[in-house]
């Protein structure tokens, strides 16, 4: 089931989905990885969502560049899809980007010009359906971020380490993996290990905690006023 089929079924008749294809997927078509053939598939997608009540760009990696067996080569998202994106959220305000891909992307290029991004990994047989949910408010996007995602590739722990020469990589960094190395860095990722939204605000305010002090093994009361 695929995101596009997905979105179709959930529409139904009230809505009018239009498609198109916006870029090629890197290396699958040598044809359409030029410099013009990806301007031609781009202003079709701008054309489009310009007419569109909300526009749902779909991006992320396909088999042949991530798969297990070998690393992918950059954190970056294939050919012409960054494009893709800062295009048509110039044309769109209510742009959603929906990030199909085993691990972190680099979204810095276009991150501040869109309203939202929904990450579906790969969902398997129903992640067609399952994003289609989320997109429509039928399942709550209540998920959290087993990975850190930086801002560029330097951020990055591996950076100056990885791929390293004939086959052979030096793990220089230690233990200083994932937030330990973000932390001795001082290095703000952009979305740190453990964040997502939802369609839901929490907040606490008014927290109390009794004793205001305690010693190793002693319970605690932590109490919010009014909390049901």
């Amino acid at each position: 089931m695929t995101p596009l089929k997905g979105i179709q079924d959930r529409a139904g008749q009230g809505v009018q989905v239009s498609n198109v294809l916006g870029v090629a997927m890197e290396g699958e078509d040598p044809s359409k990885d030029t410099a013009e053939a990806r301007e031609q598939l781009r202003n079709e997608a701008v054309n489009a969502a310009a007419k569109a009540d909300a526009a749902v760009i779909v991006v992320g990696r396909s088999p042949a560049l991530e798969s297990e067996g070998f690393d992918i080569k950059s954190l970056d998202l294939p050919g012409g899809q960054d494009d893709l994106i800062e295009a048509v959220a110039k044309v769109n305000q209510h742009t959603v980007v929906v990030i199909n891909a085993g691990g972190p992307v680099i979204m810095s290029k276009w991150i501040a010009q869109v309203p939202a991004v929904v990450d579906m990994w790969y969902g398997g047989q129903e992640g067609g359906n399952a994003i289609a949910d989320v997109l429509f408010g039928q399942a709550n996007p209540s998920g959290k971020l087993p990975v850190s995602f930086v801002k560029e590739w330097k951020d990055s722990p591996a950076y100056g380490h990885y791929p390293g020469e004939n086959l052979q990589v030096d793990y220089a960094e230690g233990i200083y993996v994932g937030y330990r190395y973000f932390d001795k860095q001082n290095v703000e990722p952009l979305f740190p290990f453990g964040y997502g939204l939802s369609y839901t605000k929490f907040s606490y305010s008014d927290l109390k905690i009794s004793p205001s002090e305690t010693s190793p093994g002693q319970p605690v009361e932590v109490s919010v006023p009014g909390a049901q």
